[in-house]
């Protein structure tokens, strides 16, 4: 984005979207901030009446709007066009878009390629792993600090390539250090952040949600709660850890649709990158038991709590432990209602 369009005085017509959800959600949060220091109204809208009205209270009332549309196709073409084709900004649209943006197809054509700020995640796990090695490296000197080569590499390596996951250690850290009044991230720093969460195994709340045991899944996430006492409540790590409740979720969600599919175990093991044995003894046995249909409710309600906990939502511990235990009934339950 060049520096005359930055979100304090955006493009009438802007994007931002792909598969790195947590660049993604990062941005629009960005934009929001922004809109809102500049004295900007921020409006979510998921109709042509709501962008229509919102912009026409704009232009009349001078109080400048930014508009967050979420979905390339939410509004007809036309409508989308007339923003591409404003002089001013007093209504500014954003598409958002969720899912893999693929720029030989862009979901959006009328935001001009200055204005689309795509954050896709990488396809291979080597790619992945180099863009989180970057994208700790550049946290660290956003916040005018300096961190060792190796010690970035031991925290991917430790940590894994979430970027989510990665940010909120980047940020104990970088906290850690202010109160102790060095620029410097040794493994010291990282180490004294780190331990709270090492000592916190995740194993148990994954196997008992895999079971759908309620009893065993509220006594392992008290457990955790415990062994996390002195770094807060241990949500973040639950929805970005690898290896975590949101992290198999997801895997047993894949799992189930390539067994919908036809999908064999040797099929199944190559598509996701894991061992035959983890998706004979863990993976298959858990979608069966789930179904296509819960998993997806799952998946779906833990990403609406990490929206919820990004935007600053009240107890998200309490919010995260309703929906894993709503998850594990034994009939189909609504939607957490979580936004």
């Amino acid at each position: 984005m060049s520096k005359a369009k930055s979100w304090a005085n955006p493009h009438p017509l802007m994007f931002v979207g792909g598969s790195e959800d947590f660049l993604v959600s990062r941005e629009v949060g960005r934009a929001r901030a922004a809109a809102r220091t500049f004295g900007r109204r921020v409006v979510r809208a998921s109709s042509v009446a709501e962008v229509r009205d919102a912009t026409d209270e704009a232009d009349t009332f001078g109080q400048p709007v930014l508009l967050l549309v979420e979905g390339a196709g939410t509004l007809p073409l036309p409508v989308v066009e007339e923003f591409a084709a404003r002089t001013d900004n007093a209504a500014a649209l954003v598409v958002v878009h969720e899912g893999e943006v693929n720029p030989d197809k862009f979901p959006c054509p009328p935001v001009l390629p200055l204005y689309r700020l795509v954050f896709n995640r990488p396809g291979s796990r080597r790619d992945r792993e180099k863009a989180a090695l970057k994208f700790v490296g550049d946290e660290v000197a956003r916040a005018k600090m300096t961190v060792p080569e190796q010690v970035v590499e031991a925290l991917v390596s430790l940590v894994g390539d979430d970027l989510g996951m990665l940010s909120f250690e980047v940020v104990k850290a970088t906290t850690l250090a202010r109160a102790r009044g060095v620029t410097m991230l040794d493994a010291k720093v990282f180490g004294s952040v780190l331990r709270p969460a090492a000592d916190a195994d995740l194993r148990p709340v994954t196997a008992a949600l895999a079971a759908r045991d309620t009893v065993g899944l509220t006594k392992s996430l008290l457990r955790l709660r415990t062994a996390s006492e002195g770094s807060g409540d241990p949500v973040m790590l639950l929805l970005k850890a690898k290896g975590g409740p949101a992290d198999q979720a997801l895997s047993w969600l894949q799992t189930a649709h390539l067994l919908d599919s036809g999908a064999n175990v040797e099929e199944i093991s190559a598509r996701l990158s894991t061992p035959k044995w983890a998706v004979e003894k863990d993976l298959i046995p858990t979608a069966k038991k789930w179904g296509t249909a819960s998993l997806s409710r799952l998946v779906a309600d833990l990403a609406r709590v990490e929206g919820a906990l990004l935007r600053g939502a009240p107890s998200p511990w309490n919010v995260l432990v309703s929906t894993l235990l709503l998850a594990c009934a034994p009939t189909p339950m609504p939607a957490s209602g979580v936004r």
